[in-house]
C-alpha cells in the first residue's frame, strides 16, 4: 500500500514538473534580433530588407522592421534582466497587444521578443511558426 502511494506521489510530482515547465517562458534573452533574422532565413523566409525602428516607443531595448513578402513586420527585443523591461513584456504578454501613438497592435510574445504587424503579411503563417520556434 505504501509503495503504491509513493508511486502515485512520484507520478504526480513528475506530471506537475512537466506541466509547469511547459508553461514557462522561453529563455532567449541572450539572443539578438540578428539571431532572429538568421532563424527566419533558416526557416525558409526570404528577408527582403531590415530597417531600424525606434524601440523606445514601447520601452523596448532594440527593434527592427523586417520586410518579408513585400510587407514589413515589427520585431522588438526586451532585456528581461532589467526589472522594468521584464515587467513591461509580462504585461504585453498578458494583454496580447501594445499601443503605439494611440493605436492598438496585436502582438505575439516569445521570451524576450515580440512580433507585431504580422497579421496582414502574405507569409503570416510561416512567420508566426518561425517566430514561435525561435529559442
Amino acid at each position: 500500500m505504501l509503495k503504491n502511494i509513493h508511486r502515485y506521489l512520484l507520478m504526480l510530482i513528475s506530471f506537475c514538473v512537466l506541466f509547469f515547465a511547459a508553461g514557462c517562458d522561453r529563455e532567449n534573452n541572450h539572443l539578438t534580433i540578428d539571431d532572429l533574422i538568421k532563424h527566419f532565413e533558416k526557416s525558409g523566409l526570404k528577408i527582403e530588407s531590415v530597417s531600424p525602428l525606434r524601440a523606445d516607443t514601447i520601452k523596448a531595448e532594440n527593434a527592427a522592421a523586417i520586410r518579408i513578402s513585400g510587407r514589413e513586420i515589427g520585431v522588438y527585443k526586451y532585456d528581461v534582466n532589467i526589472a522594468k523591461e521584464k515587467v513591461k513584456i509580462e504585461k504585453i504578454q498578458e494583454n496580447g497587444h501594445v499601443y503605439i501613438i494611440g493605436l492598438k497592435y496585436p502582438v505575439i510574445v516569445n521570451g524576450s521578443f515580440i512580433l507585431m504587424d504580422y497579421e496582414r503579411n502574405p507569409s503570416k503563417d510561416k512567420i508566426v511558426e518561425a517566430f514561435e520556434s525561435f529559442e
